[in-house]
């Protein structure tokens, strides 16, 4: 069952990478997904992917019924208890695949929030590491003013908060870290 498992998490992982990149960059696409979800009680695409979490906790509820259901003492009451115990063993065994899915989705979410990205921010490996507010000097004595960053495990993101929502971000800039070199100066 566990190997199930391991794939199930896996094409999970790779269909909600796939959707999120197809919305951020087609943009022919996303108008009419929305207004889908939108004539669906905004059952969204993102819901009907079920997290592997929530499975396995709906199979721990399911089998906690069935044993409840058996006779006492029963063979039957025995096997669904027993799998009830194994249950948990599958969720800590899956916990880092299903960790990674909870960062991809934290990385997703904000890149809906973030208006003109050249190239998307969601990838198999993709963390945030730290977000929040800096000021921001594009070149030497120039203030950009306040800016909201995103550090990620393979990049920083600088963006702008929009006048209109304080949660949605205008991209000024991006730095790979792969080809950035930090040095101290004193100020």
């Amino acid at each position: 069952g566990l190997r199930l498992y391991d794939e199930y998490v896996d094409r999970y992982r790779r269909s909600f990478i796939a959707l999120e990149r197809l919305c951020n960059r087609d943009t022919k696409y996303s108008p009419p997904l929305r207004d889908c979800e939108r004539r669906a009680g905004h059952l969204t695409i993102r819901s009907i992917l079920t997290k592997p979490r929530e499975r396995v906790c709906a199979y721990v509820g399911f089998l906690e019924v069935a044993a409840d259901l058996c006779s006492s003492g029963s063979r039957a009451q025995k096997i669904a208890d027993s799998s009830v115990d194994e249950l948990p063993r599958l969720l800590e065994c899956l916990a880092p695949d299903l960790d990674r899915i909870a960062m991809l989705e934290q990385v997703a979410s904000i890149q809906r929030r973030i208006a003109s990205l050249p190239q998307p921010l969601l990838h198999i490996e993709s963390r945030l590491l730290h977000q929040g507010e800096l000021l921001y000097y594009p070149k030497a004595g120039q203030a950009n003013g306040r800016m909201y960053c995103f550090l990620f495990n393979d990049r920083l993101v600088v963006t702008k908060e929009t006048a209109a929502d304080p949660h949605q971000y205008t991209h000024q800039t991006t730095v790979m870290l792969s080809r950035t070199v930090v040095t101290a100066s004193e100020a």
